[in-house]
């Protein structure tokens, strides 16, 4: 059962609102519309002499229909979705010397938010943290055919940035089901992230949140995600992740590092040991060997002995040793 909400010609065309229903329905604004389907509807109903409805021929169908294949190459990063600017990035946590814009993911995503619930319905105790975590630390640069993404622009081509992946290809193989460890950030670490941003108001900040700047990060970047970007990298920074170990029994992880180039990349302990529902602290010190004109890229990998891998990708802008 469902509905056909019509415009009426003695009051002419309305504004349809879109509007939730709790029945299937259509909304039909434009009275030339209406009068096209009110034709059609009369010329395809037969009646009997008494004027009751006997049949009713007429046929509809969903122009510009489309049947999924499963042959083809996917996913590839499409034309519309955004490229990140210099200073902008899709790797979620950004710092600027004068000021700083935060994106968290693509607009449209609803292949991420159906992932994010059945993480959800596996791991009901979950914050909404710990869920982007897990997508993002086990997510895969490679498309169906193991080879790189493709970006869409004029014509396909191999994804030259990671900045176009925003986190890649997730959960290709259900592991973000079960990652082994997760970043996990709170109100007051986004709090702490927001009053650390370089000329921010704590009184506009208090206005917005409700909260103060009691604690403030020594750097934007020390926001525990699952990635780390720094522009204006001059000659040495140290920030901190902290990892928490979701696995039912306790795991050895090794630290392997990919640096960017221009820049070296130390991670202390370079192994741990972590046991169920524990949490273990990273020191990250990045310095810089070589000044470059653009972004480079790299990523920290945590092999675990239960073969959980855990990747957090870098992007660094080295501009002086």
């Amino acid at each position: 059962m469902g509905f056909v909400l019509v415009a009426n010609p003695n009051y002419g065309d309305f504004i349809a609102e879109p509007i939730p229903f709790s029945v299937p329905g259509i909304m039909v604004p434009r009275v030339t519309d209406a009068q096209i389907i009110s034709q059609y509807y009369e010329e395809q109903t037969y009646r009997d002499e008494e004027g009751l409805v006997i049949r009713y021929s007429g046929r509809a169908a969903i122009g510009e229909g489309r049947i999924a294949t499963y042959t083809e190459r996917a996913p590839i990063v499409s034309r519309f979705s955004s490229r990140a600017l210099i200073m902008l990035t899709k790797t979620r946590t950004l710092l600027m010397s004068q000021f700083c814009t935060n994106i968290w993911n693509q607009h449209g995503s609803p292949h991420i938010a159906g992932i994010a619930a059945l993480i959800k319905q596996i791991n009901p105790s979950w914050s909404p943290s710990m869920m982007a975590s897990a997508m993002s630390t086990t997510a895969t640069k490679y498309d169906n055919r193991g080879e790189p993404i493709w970006l869409k622009d004029s014509v396909p081509t191999h994804c030259t940035k990671p900045l176009h992946l925003v986190w890649g290809r997730p959960c290709g193989s259900y592991s973000c089901l079960g990652p082994g460890l997760v970043f996990s950030t709170g109100y007051e670490d986004y709090l702490s992230f927001l009053c650390s941003l370089p000329n921010t108001d704590p009184e506009k900040i208090r206005t917005a949140t409700g909260g103060s700047c009691a604690a403030l990060f020594s750097n934007p970047s020390d926001l525990n995600q699952p990635s780390l970007t720094i522009t204006a990298l001059s000659g040495m920074r140290m920030t901190k992740r902290v990892v928490k170990n979701i696995a039912s029994k306790p795991e050895t992880y090794l630290c392997a590092v990919l640096p960017p180039e221009g820049v070296t990349v130390t991670v202390d302990p370079p192994w741990f040991t972590i046991a169920p529902q524990e949490s273990q602290s990273l020191e990250i010190r990045l310095y810089v060997t070589q000044a470059l004109d653009d972004f480079s890229f790299g990523e920290i990998v945590l092999t675990g002995s239960l073969n959980h891998i855990v990747r957090m990708p870098l992007s660094v802008l080295p501009i002086s040793v």
